[in-house]
């Protein structure tokens, strides 16, 4: 990233924390993270395909980094998340 930007690694390091509160590696992990979540809410994709979709590079490096930062598995998260649809008996009783 700091290439892109034409600076020097330890310059865009400590300019990046200073700005963002935490590492540039730290903030994308969060963000892979996050769009994974987004992505288990909003899909029926597999995990190992939202990995790859968030950048990781199996699902197994998913679900560690996933269970290193939110505390839980994915796929317990995501049945933890998911909206419960209302029984259609219920409404109509």
């Amino acid at each position: 990233m700091a290439a892109a930007v034409r600076l020097s690694p330890s310059y865009f390091s400590h300019a990046f924390k200073q700005s963002f509160g935490q590492s540039a590696k730290s903030y994308i992990i969060e963000r892979r993270i996050a769009r994974a979540k987004h992505l288990m809410l909003t899909t029926r994709d597999t995990l190992a395909h939202i990995a790859l979709a968030c950048g990781f590079s199996d699902q197994a490096h998913f679900c560690r980094t996933f269970g290193s930062l939110v505390g839980q598995t994915p796929s317990r998260w995501r049945r933890n998340h998911q909206e419960h649809p209302s029984e259609p008996a219920a409404l109509a009783a």
